[in-house]
Parts: C-alpha cells; structure tokens; sequence
C-alpha cells in the first residue's frame, strides 16, 4: 500500500506531480503573538471547564514545536503578523517532490487557494 511519497518505487522515469490543495490537508502548528509579552506562543486545543467543550488557548511558554519552528523565520518575516501557520509536513513533502524532480526530472504543479498575510 503507498503511505507516503517514500513509498514510491524508484523510477528512471519523469515525475509530474499535481496537487490541488493538498497542503491543506496536512497538519499544522499554529502560532499567536502575544503584544503584551513581545513574543509567540503555541495555540493549543484545550478541555473547557466549564462545558464539555473545546477551545483554543495559548500555551503557558515554549513548546517543543515553537522551539523547532518559530526559528525558521527571521524576525522581519513575522513583523506585523498576528498568527502564523506553519506545517512540517508541507515542508517535508515540498522538499521530497523536488527531489524526485530533480533526480528523475518532470515538474510540479501546486495549486493553494489561500489569502495575502
């Protein structure tokens, strides 16, 4: 059964990969700037306690992944932004299709509807 982009065969033949969006369908962290402390934190899904309810809360300080992620912008790349999305497996799939291209040759056409900001 094919699970991931690494179980393709290896193949002398060309890649052409479309995607339409399936970067949307990949998991994300999701990341809120605090003004009043100048720094991001982590949105997390938390138990309301008064309710048998979710909600969105903001991680009390750093999290494994706002230590791994957040590093990956410079600080001009955030200035003005409220919320960011960041998802690895975007990052993860993007680099896999452009190696196949580049070693087996073809291209890619990613379509993802998304807004400016």
């Amino acid at each position: 059964m094919l699970r991931t982009i690494d179980h393709l065969p290896p193949s002398d033949e060309m890649v052409f990969s479309v995607c339409n969006e399936f970067f949307d369908a990949l998991p994300i962290h999701q990341f809120e700037f605090n003004r009043d402390k100048n720094k991001w934190f982590e949105v997390l899904v938390d138990l309301e306690p008064s309710e048998d309810a979710l909600r969105f809360v903001l991680a009390p300080g750093d999290t494994p992944a706002s230590r791994a992620l957040l590093p990956l912008f410079e600080s001009g790349d955030l200035e003005g932004k409220k919320r960011i999305e960041v998802s690895p497996g975007v990052l993860y799939h993007t680099q896999k299709i452009c190696e196949k291209i580049q070693y087996q040759g073809g291209s890619a056409l990613c379509i993802d509807y998304g807004h400016e900001g």
